[in-house]
Order: structure tokens, then C-alpha cells, then sequence
């Protein structure tokens, strides 16, 4: 609720669950928050080894994604930091979140800041497990919008579709390339507010072994589409991503992979007619040169 305003009740259902042979947890609500207006949300939290810390997003039907600041405090409690500007009043806010787990559910409060006010209790609930797993939060791909998408997402929608892929992946230098092929569902999610992309694939002639997933939205204030993708390595990416033209999607992510400062460049290939047609990726890691490491073909799957 906002200050000064009566208190809105709701109701809700949560899923948690492990995906991704555990490296992530993913967390989808799905809240009748009254007038007929379903607000939905998925939350995904992972482990950055790299900097020994959690990583997280957040991706509604309201209004797309925000990346999360996640921390335990002891064995139970999980405080989660975000901000951003607030879509109705165009004023900074930052919120605290705490979920408190028990044995049978877990007790949620978070209190917001709006530009230079006082912090106050946004919203609060209780939540206790199903023991028979009914009433579980559904597919975000099934979400209902809370207003039309971004036009930034809507140049989007010729992606949009069933894929086989097919390429080739560069372990290092001096090593053999390794010919993968895969197939990918891109899919509108979240009210159209996001993209969501989920993979599988693997080594030519051999039993599919990597399945990843993505999400992209549009981040307003970045001007940019942010992006978070993991794999069921435990790898992750977070990139933010720009058109180059009408054809060509252009992802950039820095930091460290094995401990070297390394930057990542992904260029996906559009085309109107036939979405995704392509994708490099290419990575320029500590002193080294630019490297291709990854390449590939999409074909549209009718």
C-alpha cells in the first residue's frame, strides 16, 4: 500500500523449486490483488562464483524485470534488496524485502522508500505450504498484462517461435571445435513484458546434455534490454543489449570468468520474416585477442 492509503487485501500462491540441476532456485507467485487484476512474478536466484556472492532478477507482468541484491541472514531469512524508478509517479524508490522461512511457509513483509520520504510498510503476507501441491503458480508464458508492452518489446515479436540450431562451440586455443546441435523456444512471457528463451541441445550425435534458460526486458532508465541467462552448468550471464540496425541484437556483458577479467559480446542475428537467423559469440579475455567461441544457425520450426 502506499502512504496514507487503506490497506489492500490479496491472495496468492507461491511455487519454489529448484531448476536447472540446482544450481538455481526459481520463485513464481501469482497474486489476485483484487479488481479482477492477477499480478504475477518469478524470481530466479543463483551463485556467482566468481565474486562469492548470490545473484538474482525479478520479471512481473507489470513491469517487466529488475535485477535483485539477495542475502541470507542465518539460515532462515532472506533479504533482498532493489531499486528503480516507480512507473506511476516517474520518483526514484528502493525497496527492503524480508522472507522469513518456517517449517510449514514462510512470513513476507517489504517496506519502500519514495524519493526523499520515510520508509513504510508496502506490503506484507503470510504464506503456509500445500502438502498435496495443489494450487501451484502457473507458466509465465500464460500471464495476463496489466497494460500493452513496451514498443521496445514489441520489436521483439518476430523472434518469436520454435527453433533447431545448429553450430559450432571453441573450447580454447588449439583445441578442437565441437559441433553442437539444439533447439530453442522463444516465447512472449510475463503479460508480453518479457522474452523468455529455453534451450537444449548438445554435442552432434550424442544425447542432449545443456538445457539454459533466458529472460529479456527493457530497462527504461538504461535505455537498454537487460538480460539474465543461466545453464544447468551453473553458468550465468548478465548482459545488457542494444539493436544495431533492424538486424542485428547486440548483448555486452564484463566481468571475470576463471578468475580472468574477460568481456563477452553476443550478436543475434534478426530477420523479419524468419526471426532469429544466427548468433556469434565472442569473448576478449585478459591481454588476449578477440576470440570467436561460439557460433550458430537457427531455422524457424512451423
Amino acid at each position: 500500500m502506499m502512504p496514507g492509503a487503506d490497506e489492500s487485501p490479496w491472495t496468492a500462491v507461491v511455487t519454489n523449486k529448484p531448476i536447472l540441476n540446482g544450481h538455481f532456485v526459481e520463485h513464481l507467485m501469482k497474486a489476485d490483488i483484487g479488481g479482477g487484476m492477477i499480478y504475477e512474478m518469478r524470481n530466479l536466484f543463483g551463485w556467482d562464483p566468481e565474486t562469492g556472492r548470490p545473484v538474482g532478477v525479478m520479471l512481473t507482468n507489470m513491469d517487466g524485470g529488475t535485477a535483485l541484491e539477495s542475502r541470507w541472514v542465518g539460515a532462515r531469512t532472506q533479504v533482498i534488496l532493489h531499486s528503480g524508478i516507480d512507473g506511476d509517479l516517474g520518483v526514484p524508490y528502493a525497496d527492503h524485502w524480508v522472507t522469513k522461512y518456517e517449517d510449514d511457509g514462510f512470513t513476507m513483509t517489504i517496506h519502500r522508500a519514495l524519493g526523499d520520504g520515510a520508509p513504510f510498510l508496502h506490503i506484507s503476507g503470510q504464506f503456509r505450504r500445500v502438502k498435496d501441491g495443489g494450487g501451484q503458480a502457473g507458466a509465465a508464458e500464460a500471464s495476463m498484462a496489466f497494460g500493452p508492452p513496451p514498443p521496445m518489446m514489441q520489436k521483439l515479436a518476430p523472434l518469436v517461435g520454435d527453433y533447431a540450431v545448429s553450430g559450432k562451440l571453441s573450447p580454447g586455443p588449439g583445441a578442437p571445435d565441437i559441433r553442437i546441435v539444439g533447439h530453442e523456444t522463444v516465447a512472449a512471457a510475463m503479460g508480453n513484458q518479457v522474452l523468455s528463451l529455453h534451450t537444449t541441445g548438445g554435442a552432434d550425435g550424442a544425447p542432449p546434455t545443456y538445457e539454459g534458460q533466458s529472460y529479456l526486458y527493457w530497462n527504461a532508465a538504461d535505455k537498454c534490454y537487460k538480460s539474465f541467462s543461466m545453464a544447468n552448468s551453473g553458468e550465468f550471464h548478465c548482459q545488457d543489449a542494444n539493436w544495431d540496425g533492424d538486424e542485428a541484437l547486440v548483448f555486452i556483458s564484463a566481468g571475470r570468468m576463471g578468475g580472468v577479467p574477460t568481456v563477452i559480446r553476443g550478436i543475434l542475428e534478426v530477420d523479419a520474416e524468419r526471426g532469429i537467423t544466427g548468433i556469434e559469440t565472442q569473448s576478449l579475455a585478459g591481454m588476449g585477442p578477440l576470440a570467436k567461441v561460439f557460433e550458430a544457425r537457427y531455422s524457424r520450426e512451423e
